[in-house]
């Protein structure tokens, strides 16, 4: 078999298989699972409801006008918006799929963050595009675009190892998910075309939350240490060295000698001072044998 014929990322001893019948939703993933289940379903209420105005709220981009400004009140809850079944259905997939891998690998922490690091990215770019153009937010942003977007992202840089089964070949996931993610952009661009433009600029925006994220874990890091530092010209207390532990307390005998004199001790106290002295010597015959 030639080189050209060899699969290296399954032969890497790096490269894991991801099954995803084998991942059970964790806390993290699970809460999400049921933020969006119950976002879903106050979204068809809402449009029960109230109708088309509910859409100014829930959705970016989407008004009674089609070109409407969005409501700023959309930018947090446009990730929780599900217009339709099938929105809701692959967004829980997504979440359930990459959200639950992500979460294995690097924890609930790590998926929070992202998801909304890259929804609040996401959001803010789009409502920024719809304000100065409204013609290029024709294409509403609804669903969790931004954290899938910085999801997979993330994939590429923490997790390029982890590899699936994409029609019978075995690939990176963060190559499928890149893959995914062009035929979304190719048939929002088709569908929308110069429409899309903010929705293009939302799904760029989150594509930097991973970056975002570790801007802001490095900062923080950086504030606990400057905290733990010593302000400057303070000055500096030094720990009292503690006696071993077999050592015994004296501390109220020497001070009652300080205070009194040496006849003023009882012989319970000499005794005390006495097999402490004992114990001191003791020590520094040993460290002295040691250093000998």
């Amino acid at each position: 078999m030639g080189w050209e014929q060899r699969d290296y990322w399954q032969e890497s001893q790096g490269a894991r298989r991801v099954d995803w019948r084998a991942l059970t939703p964790r806390g993290g993933t699970l809460a999400l699972l049921v933020l969006h289940t119950a976002g879903f379903l106050s979204t068809v209420f809402f449009f029960a409801q109230v109708g088309q105005r509910a859409a100014a709220l829930l959705l970016l981009g989407a008004g009674p006008d089609s070109l409407a400004r969005p409501h700023p009140l959309a930018i947090l809850l446009h990730p929780l918006a599900s217009p339709d079944l099938l929105a809701f259905v692959l967004t829980a997939l997504v979440i359930w799929m990459l959200g639950g891998r992500i979460e294995i690998a690097l924890g609930a922490r790590a998926l929070l963050a992202h998801y909304v690091a890259g929804n609040l990215l996401a959001g803010l770019a789009y409502f920024l595009v719809a304000q100065a153009s409204p013609p290029l937010a024709l294409a509403p942003l609804y669903t969790p675009i931004g954290a899938m977007a910085a999801w997979c992202v993330l994939l590429g840089r923490r997790l390029p190892y982890d590899v699936v089964d994409f029609f019978g070949r075995v690939v990176p996931l963060w190559k499928m998910t890149a893959i995914l993610a062009a035929v979304a952009v190719a048939l929002k661009l088709i569908s929308a075309k110069l429409g899309a433009g903010a929705w293009l600029a939302a799904v760029a925006a989150s594509a930097a939350a991973p970056y975002a994220v570790e801007l802001l874990t490095s900062l923080r890091g950086r504030f606990r240490a400057r905290l733990r530092r010593p302000l400057r010209g303070a000055p500096r207390v030094r720990p009292r060295p503690t006696p071993p532990a077999d050592e015994p307390p004296i501390d109220d005998i020497l001070a009652k000698i300080s205070r009194q004199g040496i006849q003023s001790l009882t012989p319970t106290e000499r005794a005390r001072l006495e097999a402490a002295r004992r114990v001191k010597l003791g020590g520094a015959s040993a460290s002295a044998k040691r250093r000998a």
